[in-house]
């Protein structure tokens, strides 16, 4: 908001000491043209800075006066002469022309001069200096550098966008085309480059530095000349092709289609990213897609560079809706005009396996419905799920009685199920049936309110209906069991993921048989991963265990916890919290301990006292909640291998359950004359 106050970030290397200030306050008065830095008026100075790292405190009713009260300069000349903390050279910078020979980049920063131009800083890894030395961003690109200076900074830029996906520094580092200029300019391709310096008072054009020409060396190009991607390519984006490299493992191999990489140098600099990215050095587990960015729409997906990926999954979806008659196509022109057309939209996503590798490319037809209107193209929406406690209890069973859990997946199960009222539908743009962007649903799609509903009745009519014996739970609506002498049959289901498990194979084939004729099943096999849990049977099943290190790593790393000080206890001893006077919605509380809880529900009992205490304040948290959450993350981060297991018993034995309670119930107080007892079944 215009006139609020603005903190913008002094990078650490250009800071003398730590106890130098982080941060120079200022006030917001708008954005650099064709840029994303910040301009900031400092009120002391009068003077106007810009920066791309503001952290933004709107308070229009202070600090909107305070801008109407300072003259503001004639011009807005972004002048840094009394800003000494961005004019400081890194103490171990050397001025040099070229860098003949480093190890890697570890950092980069901007230094301002004192005629206005923004140079970027490089620091490198050198045989002279192995602690690191900052040289000049123009030199590092110097031809006379080494041959692969430009493949080892898009590698650490690529590392960098881990932590920070945005460029503080813009347009300092960005990865550009350059448009070439003179007679025959048409017919010469653009070359890649990055933009090393710019000026604040220039507005007319940048300093390059060619990624593959190198002996064009560093030069100043108009404005009009650089071609900034108006979508970030997702160079590291994984594919399902393979390449080996040179240390025995595999890297995704690129279709330079998407890429538009016209030479043989940007294709070598592009697969040694791939490689960057596919070895420790980004992550040191197999979690090397937990932080790929889905499409958001189809025409996204195609500027991804496994577009061809993202293209089969659309088809595939398309094919599905063919196949199963969910919409019958038609015309704008044959809608009836009383009728109101639901909007569509792509959904995609990266399926994972357990360890974090690839298991499919998805795309999601999925109608808008929250446009639908109660009465004319809806009614009934209630669709019960499986709880988190009955899929233990099942894993439970299946040991005790020595079943083979089995896990079937139905494909686009929604659609399956007849609609009962007419609606029309109006296609994603780029995305058509028969030729024709407009249709009238036949059956059921995702994104209905009545959706769930209608496939839950239908695969509950389909379950009961193979055998008489079958009943429902009267505890859970999503678990169907058979008892019968010494056969036992347990099916539990979650929307379209299920759990099919029978003391005799041959019912379970029959019931897959069945299943399949009616929908299209996906058998996984046994039981391995479900619901972001992991599934480890014991040879002979004589135990199982269950886990969720991968998607705590996850959790972790989304809240920049991963690379922490090891916690031994998920919460202080003797904690008391009070609610906060002002909620501050800022921090993403609700968003940790909604993840937390997810984790608690499901394999780690351990902290499920203290994220239920803190859950308490989700309307009311501050700075000091957000602390102790991010306490029982980094426990987790620290146990992350710890597994709820269950050993089998003897089959002699029955099922009992077990309650056990602390020896004092009455031990911790909660708010005023309230006690929790302490209790595990």
């Amino acid at each position: 908001m215009f006139g609020c106050h603005a903190f913008y970030h002094i990078d650490d290397n250009l800071r003398t000491s730590k106890l130098n200030e982080k941060a120079v306050s200022g006030i917001y008065v708008g954005h650099l043209e064709n840029s994303t830095s910040v301009l900031n008026f400092n009120t002391t100075t009068s003077k106007v800075v810009h920066h791309g790292h503001v952290q933004f405190i709107e308070d229009v009713d202070r600090y909107g006066k305070v801008v109407a009260q300072h003259k503001a300069p004639p011009t807005p000349l972004l002048d840094t002469s009394d800003q000494p903390e961005l004019l400081t050279l890194p103490v171990n910078f050397t001025d040099c022309q070229s860098v003949p020979a480093f190890a890697r980049v570890t950092g980069h920063a901007v230094y301002y001069d004192g005629e206005h131009e923004r140079l970027g800083l490089v620091k490198v890894v050198t045989p002279e200096s192995p602690g690191g030395v900052w040289v000049y961003f123009h030199a590092l690109l110097h031809e006379d550098s080494q041959s692969n200076a430009a493949v080892k900074m898009i590698q650490y830029l690529v590392a960098h966008s881990a932590i920070c996906n945005m460029n503080n520094f813009h347009p300092i580092f960005a990865q550009v085309e350059v448009k070439p200029k003179g007679k025959n300019a048409r017919d010469k391709p653009n070359e890649t480059a990055f933009i090393v310096s710019a000026d604040s008072k220039d507005k007319n054009g940048y300093q390059v530095g060619y990624i593959a020409q190198r002996e064009l060396g560093c030069q100043d190009v108009l404005v009009g000349q650089v071609v900034f991607p108006p979508i970030l390519t997702a160079i590291h984006s994984p594919g399902p092709e393979r390449a080996a490299c040179h240390s025995g493992s595999t890297v995704p191999v690129v279709p330079t289609r998407q890429l538009s990489v016209t030479s043989l140098a940007e294709q070598a600099a592009i697969a040694s990213v791939l490689e960057f990215c596919s070895v420790s050095a980004v992550s040191p587990s197999a979690r090397t897609y937990s932080n790929y960015v889905e499409p958001r729409n189809y025409q996204h997906s195609q500027t991804f560079a496994d577009a061809e990926q993202w293209e089969a999954a659309t088809q595939s979806e398309v094919q599905s809706f063919i196949d199963m008659g969910v919409i019958n196509p038609c015309n704008y022109n044959e809608i009836p005009p009383d009728m109101y057309v639901v909007d569509s939209r792509m959904i995609y996503k990266l399926k994972l396996n357990k360890d974090g590798t690839i298991d499919k490319y998805k795309a999601r037809l999925v109608c808008r419905g929250f446009t639908q209107v109660y009465g004319e193209n809806y009614d009934e929406t209630y669709a019960p799920v499986t709880q988190l406690v009955t899929v233990r209890i099942v894993i439970a069973l299946c040991l005790h009685f020595r079943l083979v859990p089995h896990h079937l997946d139905v494909k686009t199960a929604f659609l399956n199920s007849t609609l009962k009222h007419e609606v029309y539908v109006k296609l994603p743009k780029g995305v058509t049936l028969a030729g024709k962007m407009y249709g009238k649903a036949i059956k059921s799609i995702y994104g209905w309110k009545q959706a769930g509903h209608d496939w839950h009745q239908l695969q509950e009519t389909c379950i009961l209906g193979f055998d008489s014996r079958i009943r429902k739970s009267e505890v859970d609506p999503c678990l169907y069991i058979i008892v019968e002498g010494d056969f036992v049959a347990l099916i539990s289901t979650h929307v379209d993921d299920y759990i099919v498990a029978s003391t005799e194979d041959a019912w379970y084939q029959r019931f897959l048989k069945a299943f399949s004729a009616r929908f299209e099943v996906n058998d996984l096999g046994v039981l391995d991963h479900i619901l972001q849990m992991s599934i480890e049977w014991q040879p002979f099943y004589k135990s199982v265990s269950i886990s969720q290190h991968r998607y705590i790593l996850e959790t972790a790393e989304k809240y920049n916890l991963e690379n922490i000080r090891p916690q031994q206890t998920p919460m202080e001893k003797g904690l008391q919290l009070t609610p906060a006077l002002v909620c501050d919605t800022s921090l993403p509380y609700r968003n940790i301990i909604g993840a937390l809880l997810w984790i608690a529900r499901a394999s780690r009992p351990d902290i499920l006292y203290a994220v239920i205490y803190l859950a308490k304040f989700a309307s009311c948290h501050d700075s000091q909640h957000f602390k102790a959450a991010k306490r029982v993350l980094r426990y987790l981060v620290t146990t992350a291998d710890y597994k709820l297991t269950y050993h089998q018993q003897p089959k002699s034995e029955k099922l009992k359950i077990v309650t056990y309670s602390d020896s004092d119930g009455r031990a911790i107080t909660l708010t005023g004359n309230r006690f929790q007892d302490q209790l595990c079944f």
